[in-house]
């Protein structure tokens, strides 16, 4: 299985790792790969992610908005 991080992550080791297969996304924590991760499907895990790019505009829009 190939897991991938994000490019925006730091060196920290505070992100996630993602594995894609046809039928199943696999998640797991980076600081410990050892521990069990969580699975989604496909559709699910694209929804989550369009939920989250969606919310993170938000908040910056909402951010710039607020600024004095």
């Amino acid at each position: 299985m190939n897991w991938f991080k994000s490019s925006y992550s730091g060196d920290q080791g505070e992100c996630i790792e993602v594995a894609v297969a046809p039928s199943i996304v696999h998640v797991r924590d980076s600081k410990d790969i050892t521990r069990p991760g969580v699975t989604a499907s496909p559709d699910s895990w694209s929804a989550f992610i369009h939920l989250i790019r969606a919310d993170s505009k938000a908040l910056a829009v909402e951010a710039w908005s607020t600024r004095s």
